[in-house]
């Protein structure tokens, strides 16, 4: 069949219905097959299907991009190159689909076959890639070109998935195990940096681009036997959406939700776990974003703040859960389903970090975890749970009663707070040109201290000179393309001085220490006297 030919059979497919063209292009990949041009049925359709797939997470609408590294698109090329002979490009007309249709087509294909070629040319081949392709002779040099292009490709599509979305967007792989390659991106240099970082790692499956919101992260475990649903407690992160929830403080029971989405977060809890034929243990993590409840993940497992939660409340959930996967109902191991009574406790996750063993490690906090453990503080009072939780992970506050403030503009305004509370705990202040202006302005007696590089005495002379008992550092969303706040935060972990890069961290360890000023004295709870610890 003659070139032109070929090519005008490549409108049929358009007119076929949904279940008609999968089972065209089933019929052509068998025809591939058998003519020997593909190797792999269900690898070649996987390929294809995929670039077709989106997706959402849950953090408002999420796009999958078309999976341009898959085996399959990589075997077509490579078949491509080995079929290169004696091929009339400048007939082609420089259609990047035309290209491979043409010398895909095995002999002797129907319309049908033809039709779905066609279409199946249309996302095997990127926009460009056949320009590449007329540069090469040879299977090895295809995939040369490929690789070059592929990246490029990957960030064009993210950045167009972005804006759509608008940012700020969360860029991550499909299957992530503690945030790894997870970034928040505020721009498109941001998405094409964060592209190379994920693609450090060979991905098997799309990577994705999803609307961030920066709202309040709301956590729960739960049982379920498949019917009815027992919610021991909901946990409120103290910091914003988008730090990891292994390096978030966790509070229990949740102190700044309303009933409303109290309620909103028992219902969908329990809808998700009998939608997913859950019996045993769920984890959900909720953001709660203008009022609204969405959801990030869902877990059908056990999570990290299980023995928390368990410890707090007194309801053993792991014993309960083994008891519903063997085939127990809730109702008869002797507790009511739904979301129980909140206790008479606060109780605060506080996560640990080793990042003066992890030399160059940047201590900022996001989407990939970074702690190395947690500790428990728990009383009647939040500030005082709060502040026995800091205690325990090493954060003891005053020594020189100094501290640096180094904020980012979108922070400048909230910080106004937390520095006049730490001067009204006798606490002097050093800051950065523009963070001290702003604080100047409102009342805050700062004191500004050169950037790194600039004459002295600089910020990291003051953290050298083991002055300093605290630095809240806050860096720019997305690419940190000045290297002063780095060193700053790695200098100051090195010689043994805290350093905070949330704000929300920062509210949380002056209400900790004002309660300390004002009481001197901890209590003691013993967490074995806690209530409602089942025997069942």
């Amino acid at each position: 069949m003659k070139i032109q030919d070929l090519l005008n059979k490549k409108v049929m497919l358009l007119d076929l219905q949904a279940t008609t063209k999968e089972a065209a292009i089933d019929e052509m990949i068998n025809s591939l097959v058998d003519n020997g041009v593909v190797t792999d049925f269900d690898v070649f359709k996987a390929g294809i299907m995929a670039r077709e797939a989106q997706t959402s997470t849950g953090l408002g609408d999420g796009i999958a991009m078309p999976h341009s590294k898959n085996a399959a698109v990589k075997e077509a090329t490579v078949l491509f190159a080995k079929s290169n002979k004696g091929v009339d490009y400048e007939s082609l007309d420089g259609q990047p689909t035309d290209l491979f249709f043409m010398i895909a087509a095995p002999e002797g294909a129907n319309d049908i076959h033809l039709a779905a070629l066609a279409e199946l040319s249309k996302y095997l081949m990127q926009d460009g890639f056949a320009d590449r392709l007329r540069q090469v002779t040879s299977a090895d040099e295809v995939i040369e070109a490929f690789n070059i292009g592929e990246e490029e490709a990957q960030a064009e599509e993210a950045k167009k998935a972005a804006n759509e979305l608008g940012y700020p967007v969360l860029v991550r792989p499909s299957y992530v195990l503690g945030g790894q390659g997870m970034r928040i991106a505020v721009s498109d240099e941001d998405v094409e940096e964060y592209i190379g970082v994920i693609n450090q790692i060979a991905q098997e499956h799309p990577i994705l681009v999803d609307k961030y919101l920066m709202g309040k992260e709301i956590e729960v475990d739960a049982v379920c036997d498949g019917e009815d649903i027992l919610i021991p407690g909901i946990m409120e992160h103290i910091e914003r959406a988008g730090i990891h929830s292994g390096d978030s403080i966790s509070v229990y029971p949740a102190k700044s939700i309303s009933p409303k989405i109290t309620e909103m977060i028992a219902d969908y809890t329990g809808r998700l776990a009998r939608a997913l034929h859950v019996k045993g243990m769920i984890n959900i993590q909720f953001i709660v974003y203008n009022d609204q409840v969405y959801v990030i993940e869902v877990n059908p497992r056990s999570s990290r703040t299980v023995p928390y939660i368990s410890k707090v409340t007194g309801i053993p959930i792991v014993k309960l859960a083994t008891k519903v996967i063997t085939g127990a109902k809730i109702r008869d191991l002797g507790y009511e389903p739904g979301l129980q009574k909140a206790a008479d406790y606060y109780a605060i996750k506080m996560p640990v970090f080793s990042f003066e063993k992890i030399r160059g490690a940047d201590i900022s906090l996001g989407p990939e975890m970074k702690s190395t453990g947690e500790c428990l503080g728990i009383s009647k009072s939040f500030d005082e749970a709060l502040y026995k939780a800091f205690e325990g992970a090493g954060i003891r506050l005053p020594k020189h009663k100094q501290i640096i403030m180094t904020l980012a503009d979108k922070d400048k305004q909230d910080g106004i707070d937390i520095a006049q509370r730490f001067e009204a705990l006798g606490y002097k202040i050093y800051a950065s040109r523009g963070t001290a202006k702003v604080l100047k302005e409102n009342g805050v007696h700062a004191i500004q201290v050169n950037k790194i590089g600039q004459e002295a005495p600089t910020l990291l002379d003051l953290i050298l000179e083991h002055k300093i008992d605290l630095v809240i550092d806050t860096p720019e969303n997305g690419i940190e393309r000045a290297k002063d706040g780095f060193l700053i935060r790695r200098y100051a972990i090195e010689t043994g001085v805290h350093c905070l890069t949330s704000l929300d961290t920062a509210h949380a360890l002056i209400s900790s220490l004002e309660h300390a000023f004002n009481n001197q004295e901890l209590s003691i709870v013993d967490i074995a006297e806690i209530d409602n610890r089942g025997n069942n």
